[in-house]
């Protein structure tokens, strides 16, 4: 490999480090609920994927001349992006995993509740 290629991969490995790192700190967090541990591991293997098909993509692009190779790896590249940015930001399963209260849009407070029954009464009349 060539020198300049080597230090050119220091930050690539550094964020790869990071990476990796983040999911043994997810893995071992027990205070992190499943389902957002699912997320999580999901959203940092598809980050690990992109960064090294980013890798590739160097490599083939500066040192090897093949352009199906190239023109699949830009395919997974391209695949991959999208699936990170709807992934991040879903607001149909934040729903679900906050129970029926939250989506029906009811407040767990006790106070907020008695409020919410006491306007739900019937109105008594008042004695004549």
């Amino acid at each position: 490999m060539n020198p300049e290629m080597n230090i050119s991969m220091l930050p690539t490995v550094t964020m790869l480090l990071m990476l990796i790192g983040l999911i043994f700190a997810v893995l071992s967090d027990h205070y992190i609920k499943r389902a957002h541990r699912i997320i999580m591991l999901i959203i940092a293997s598809l980050v690990i994927l992109l960064v090294m098909q980013n890798v590739v993509e160097f490599i083939l692009e500066n040192y090897y001349v093949h352009p199906i190779a190239r023109t699949m790896n830009s395919i997974i590249g391209y695949s991959i992006l999208p699936l990170e940015v709807f992934k991040a930001r879903n607001p149909r399963a934040e729903r679900q995993q906050q129970g029926p209260q939250a989506q029906q849009g009811q407040n767990r407070d006790p106070q907020v509740q008695d409020l919410r029954q006491q306007q739900q009464r019937p109105v008594q009349a008042a004695p004549v």
